[in-house]
């Protein structure tokens, strides 16, 4: 959960020639999914952020690090399609980045 689950999305509306503002909740879904399971506050190490694609594309899937102080883990973050929320997956470990020649 985080500050951004209650930002806004803006779609163009060509008969009317301007953008009009969505006001999202994307909290809510995330609550009820999860209502049976525990939650606890991750700490994301912000130099950790590796993706497939430019930061800018919204349709990339990234992965970064997180802790809650006594374990790691990996969160990849990805969604298939413009309009659909981001999915995240959480594992145990650690981000390793390998040159293969």
């Amino acid at each position: 959960m985080t500050e951004h689950d209650f930002s806004a999305e803006y779609h163009y509306d060509k008969e009317k020639d301007c953008f009009i503002e969505l006001v999202k909740n994307d909290r809510e879904p995330f609550i009820t999914k999860h209502k049976r399971h525990k939650v606890e506050e991750l700490k994301v190490n912000g130099s950790s952020f590796i993706s497939d694609r430019p930061y800018s594309e919204p349709l990339k899937t990234s992965y970064f690090e997180a802790t809650n102080g006594r374990e790691d883990f990996v969160i990849k973050r990805w969604r298939d399609r413009i309009e659909s929320p981001l999915r995240y997956e959480i594992a145990e470990g650690y981000i390793e980045v390998t040159n293969k020649s």
